[in-house]
């Protein structure tokens, strides 16, 4: 398998990028997309469907969109709809989606619930069972990790101590940045970092409902450090998925909390930068599970301003990929996706010439 390394901007030109890009793929037009906040405070896109190409989405959706104050999230629920969301300057989340012409809407002004104001920026998940309607989490002003859902496209919110009682979940001190699928409740597994700094774990399943499922720092074995930052996570594995979480702790070293089911899941914790021998991190982690080379992947940026990927495949390894393309320094924290269309795994970041690049991982 073979690392290339493109400079996203320059391909398909946009103005510098101010925070971390977000990546996704639309199926039904088989493209690539690659969401960021320029320096204008818009949100823009570089897409890909054989030569990459930009546009200003907020200069171009009906609705009036306002300027964002963070970094925006993305996906394509169905394969065919996309969704952009993001954190505008009023503290609200708005959506942008796109049906063949780009169109905005004041999630939180619109809302049913009376969904309070964001202290942070969104994480777009789709929740595999309600069929592909999206859901947008976000961390409220009441410390509280909120559900933006469209169902019969509508869109409602259920505070955390109606959703969630009588196990209210702990406060959140961060964002609900590790979310994805677990086939065992049919839903979605959510974990954020709560005021004491533990790892929280959230089910949202329609089958079951919403749960609290507990302090995974407190239920771990092997003494996992506080966190520090975001956490990232996916499941590897088909016939018996393991769940795997990474976070950094405050000396920046890379940690995880393996969650291995044997009739109940158990979690371990283990240090990643030992077992990897891979340089501290200076951002958060993110992870993606990629089934053309059954692997986990962990990319972040060291504390020496370069992209490393952390490879688990029954043992770590470690790749330096920065090192490896002779790509620029990082700004920013990567992204990671994958695409079916050209079976590849996707890294994007942001540079220090505030220019969004790719590390493109292909089978040649």
């Amino acid at each position: 398998m073979t690392w290339q390394y493109n400079d996203l901007t320059r391909a398909g030109g946009g103005p510098p990028s101010a925070g971390d890009p977000a990546g996704y793929t639309v199926d039904a037009d088989r493209t690539e997309r690659v969401v960021h906040r320029g320096t204008d405070g818009h949100i823009h896109e570089l897409s890909f469907d054989g030569a990459w190409h930009h546009t200003d989405l907020t200069g171009t959706a009906q609705g009036d969109p306002p300027e964002s104050a963070g970094d925006p999230v993305a996906g394509s629920p169905s394969g065919a709809a996309a969704y952009v969301f993001f954190r505008g300057t009023d503290s609200h989340i708005h959506e942008l989606s796109f049906d063949g012409a780009w169109h905005h809407t004041d999630l939180t002004g619109t809302a049913q619930g009376d969904p309070p104001d964001s202290t942070d920026d969104p994480f777009g998940i789709i929740v595999n069972d309600i069929g592909g309607e999206p859901t947008v989490l976000y961390r409220g002003s009441d410390s509280g990790i909120h559900d933006l859902s469209e169902f019969e496209s509508a869109w409602s919110d259920l505070a955390p101590g109606v959703l969630f009682a009588p196990d209210t979940p702990p406060e959140a001190a961060g964002g609900p940045t590790a979310v994805y699928y677990w086939g065992l409740d049919n839903g979605m597994n959510v974990v954020y970092r709560s005021t004491d700094d533990h790892l929280c774990l959230l089910s949202l399943s329609r089958h079951f409902g919403a749960q609290y499922k507990g302090d995974l720092t407190a239920m771990a074995t092997g003494d996992p450090p506080a966190a520090v930052g975001n956490p990232a996570g996916d499941t590897l594995g088909d016939e018996e998925p393991e769940q795997h979480l990474v976070y950094r702790d405050g000396d920046g070293r890379l940690h995880e909390l393996l969650g291995v089911y044997t009739g109940l899941v158990e979690w371990r914790h283990n240090d990643l930068s030992t077992a990897s021998g891979a340089p501290n991190a200076a951002g958060d982690p993110a992870v993606r599970s990629w089934d053309v080379d059954k692997a986990l992947h962990v990319v972040y940026r060291g504390t020496d301003d370069h992209i490393h990927d952390l490879v688990c495949n029954g043992q770590w390894h470690h790749e330096d990929l920065s090192g490896i393309s002779g790509a620029p320094q990082a700004a920013g924290d990567p992204a990671v996706y994958s695409w079916d269309v050209d079976k590849a795994l996707h890294v994007v970041y942001r540079g220090t010439d505030d220019h969004i690049h790719e590390f493109r991982l292909t089978t040649g």
